[in-house]
């Protein structure tokens, strides 16, 4: 097998690269598994890959979905076992919560709008996916993971409100927003004035810098994941979701976890991430809402990962000539491939 990055060889078996440590992709290939909310799961069959939330070389167990975006009911080892297609509209939830619509699904699970009978407001319930439900090690980790994001306040963040069980369903609540995810607005405009655009990250920065001030590292954040509301507010969701897929017999050593589009070069090459990754990743969806392009593109999402830790991203002002200069140098700044820079 071929280094994407240095283009040594390896042995098909290999994890990561003997000569640069890359990581590899394990001797498959990767496809992309459609999500609800835009995104997508690699898996390992044949087919196209870009735009997808990876959790690359999973382990596998019998009867658990290898793709963590599949919706499909699933045994999950320990037991536990429940269908994500189970929950309808009007279905009553713990006699508590009441689901009212699916608005999705992401790499944890499903997302629905419900009503909280107990308080009478309308709240975002996230339902955890049973193959993640069914590992003890995962539910700590994830609600240790929790603990901190609940410690993020911030008019500008997703406040989450429980982590609970109820007819052998783990799942989340959270603030509920009216409107409409980045990736839609960026589906339906293409591209945004320099103006609306910078009302737009922001919020979004102020949302980080909060977070960032409590420690805690987004480590996937994508236009999926920025809801803004018909008043113009911004406001960033599942912080400390993308570091509980990171568990331990859940991924190997080396394995990435993040969106291929959106991932930092340290991601990209199975390094620890932290605070500047989250900037990294806020310059590239700045490029998108100013161009209406991403600035790495490659024909596979190997490919379009391993772009951004060898070239440096045609600036925002060629593309886009109405860019102003001092904003397409923000975005470059934000695109340094050394997080030292």
């Amino acid at each position: 097998m071929e280094c994407p990055q240095c283009q040594s060889s390896n042995p098909p078996t290999a994890i990561r690269c003997t000569k640069c440590q890359t990581p590899l992709p394990g001797g498959v290939t990767l496809t992309e598994t459609p999500a609800a909310d835009g995104g997508a799961t690699l898996t390992d069959s044949p087919g196209p890959s870009e735009d997808a939330t990876i959790v690359d070389r999973a382990p596998r167990a019998s009867g658990v979905a290898t793709g963590w975006s599949v919706p499909v009911p699933v045994q999950a080892t320990g037991g536990y076992t429940a269908s994500l297609a189970a929950l309808q509209p009007g279905t009553l939830l713990g006699n508590r919560y009441e689901i009212m619509r699916q608005l999705g699904q992401g790499g944890m699970g499903a997302v629905y709008q419900a009503n909280d009978r107990e308080l009478d407001r309308r709240v975002a319930l996230k339902v955890i996916r049973p193959e993640l439900a069914g590992h003890p090690e995962i539910l700590q980790r994830f609600k240790q993971e929790l603990i901190l994001a609940r410690q993020v306040t911030h008019r500008n963040v997703i406040r989450i409100f429980d982590l609970g069980e109820a007819d052998g369903i783990k799942f989340i609540t959270m603030e509920y927003i009216e409107g409409k995810d980045l990736k839609t607005l960026l589906v339906e405009r293409s591209k945004l004035p320099a103006a609306e655009a910078v009302a737009i990250m922001q919020q979004v920065c102020l949302a980080l810098e909060a977070a960032h001030a409590e420690g805690v590292v987004h480590r996937d954040l994508k236009p999926q994941n920025i809801m803004l509301d018909d008043q113009g507010k911004v406001s960033v969701m599942d912080f400390g979701i993308a570091r509980s897929v990171e568990m331990a017999g859940m991924t190997q050593t080396g394995a990435l976890v993040g969106t291929p589009e959106y991932m930092s070069p340290e991601q990209v090459q199975g390094e620890k991430a932290d605070t500047r990754s989250d900037l990294f990743t806020l310059g590239i969806i700045f490029y998108e809402l100013l161009t209406g392009k991403i600035p790495y593109k490659a024909d596979t999402a190997i490919g379009t990962m391993f772009k951004r830790t060898k070239e440096r991203a045609v600036p925002p002002a060629k593309i886009e000539p109405s860019v102003p200069k001092f904003l397409s140098d923000v975005v470059a700044k934000c695109l340094e491939m050394n997080p030292q820079h």
